[in-house]
């Protein structure tokens, strides 16, 4: 039996409410109280971030639910206006991490470069004189995203673009087949694309049938990587970064709200039939599907390097997490799908995370982070490595090494992820 549609006031009760106990938790008196809050690894994160998250995902599942047109012409503008105009009481965003001065131009290739951190580092290293091939899901796309690269960086070459929709394997296949056919070698491959419909009751599928999240978030980028790896062997110093993120790690503030990741036995991952769920449960859970994407893409990295080390050629292989990144203003991107189905519910969480809490990344310093991941010397060690970009206190982060999860351990998992992952877009798995 579902929840009566919400009046004006009551969602204006209930977020004035979650606010305010937010603002309480995070003051500066109620931390100063508790000097494990500041001084323990994750004990703030514990205090803080996981009960404000607990609430809020609460509340925008009961909301998700309900929120029809007619709820939302019963509610009119009122709570949007009112949540905005809270906004100018936020902390303005740290200025943008530096890049370090490199000695050489690298070739980079980026997914994701059209919004957001991949956005933010195509900037930073155009500027910086690297070369750039930026993939995106369509042409048009692609070559608006290289005009506003270099407009904003305001020097550098005009990046290259090509359309590869890592929701449709044919349209990864055909992009792969070009580039290879210029034969440009890569001196690192960003695999950075992602998306996420948090609130969702059914799977968004991809042109093959597969979970969407899944789908663009590993399954296309593993055939990519795959299909490239001729062009990145060729390059100089090669190196892979792979977007990730904390909630592939049940142990985190992130991954333990909502079911965790976890890809159990792979069932759901059956060749010539479409994927749901890795692990096979059901119902469908679009938060679960979200976290197991990115438990993938750990499990990927790691299996990538150890395949690579077994063929005598170990390259720098980076999964990293950027932590909670919210824009401002963002009208496609990583969080597209989530605000079309909850557009109160991701403002509400995005004020309360973003302005009020102030638990999350600026767009512009984990796009700096990743621009340094893609070329900076300090990450050209070979072999697996996993950074996590842990806040520590509101309006702090620390970047660092750190353990994956238990599961994104799993050596027999990460072969066994492989090996399904080839069977479902068509290639061996005997590569690299």
């Amino acid at each position: 039996m579902g929840v009566p549609s919400a009046s004006r006031s009551d969602i204006a009760n209930a977020a004035s409410n979650l606010i305010a106990k937010a603002w309480v938790t995070a003051s500066p008196s109620a931390i100063g109280s508790n000097r494990s809050v500041c001084q323990g690894k994750d004990t703030w994160s514990e205090a803080i971030v996981r009960p404000l998250l607990l609430v809020t995902v609460s509340a925008l599942r009961v909301y998700s639910r309900n929120a029809t047109p007619a709820t939302l012409e019963t509610c009119g503008p009122l709570p949007l206006e009112w949540l905005l105009s809270l906004s100018r009481f936020a902390a303005p965003d740290a200025p943008p991490a530096g890049v370090r001065p490199l000695a050489a131009a690298r070739h980079i290739l980026l997914t994701g470069a059209n919004s957001g951190i991949g956005f933010e580092a195509a900037v930073l290293l155009c500027r910086a004189g690297h070369r750039l091939t930026l993939l995106c899901r369509d042409g048009s796309t692609a070559e608006a995203a290289g005009r506003r690269v270099l407009e904003r960086a305001g020097a550098g070459t005009p990046p290259a673009t090509a359309a590869c929709d890592l929701a449709d394997l044919e349209s990864v296949r055909a992009c792969a087949t070009a580039l290879l056919a210029q034969a440009t070698p890569i001196d690192t491959l960003v695999l950075n694309a992602g998306l996420q419909y948090a609130g969702a009751s059914e799977p968004r599928r991809t042109a093959q049938g597969h979970e969407l999240s899944f789908g663009v978030n590993h399954l296309g980028h593993f055939l990519l990587a795959h299909q490239l790896r001729p062009l990145l062997a060729a390059g100089r110093s090669p190196r892979l970064v792979v977007t990730a993120s904390e909630v592939h790690d049940p142990t985190t503030a992130g991954g333990k709200v909502g079911a965790p990741a976890g890809l159990g036995a792979l069932a759901g991952l059956r060749p010539g039939q479409a994927t749901t769920m890795v692990n096979g449960s059901v119902p469908f859970n679009a938060d679960k599907a979200y976290k197991d994407s990115k438990l993938c893409n750990v499990l990927f990295a790691r299996e990538f390097t150890r395949r690579l080390e077994a063929c005598g050629t170990p390259w720098p292989v980076i999964a990293w997490s950027p932590g909670l990144v919210i824009p401002p203003t963002s009208e496609g991107g990583f969080w597209r799908y989530s605000r079309q189905s909850n557009e109160l519910g991701q403002r509400l969480f995005a004020l309360a995370a973003r302005s009020l809490l102030r638990l999350t990344e600026s767009v512009e310093n984990a796009g700096a982070l990743l621009a340094a991941l893609a070329v900076d010397d300090a990450y050209a060690a070979s072999g697996f490595t996993y950074l996590r970009n842990r806040v520590t206190a509101p309006g702090r982060h620390v970047f660092e090494a750190s353990a994956t999860s238990t599961e994104g351990q799993d050596a027999d998992l990460a072969r066994r992820l492989w090996e399904a992952s080839a069977a479902l877009v068509g290639v061996g798995a005997d590569q690299p």
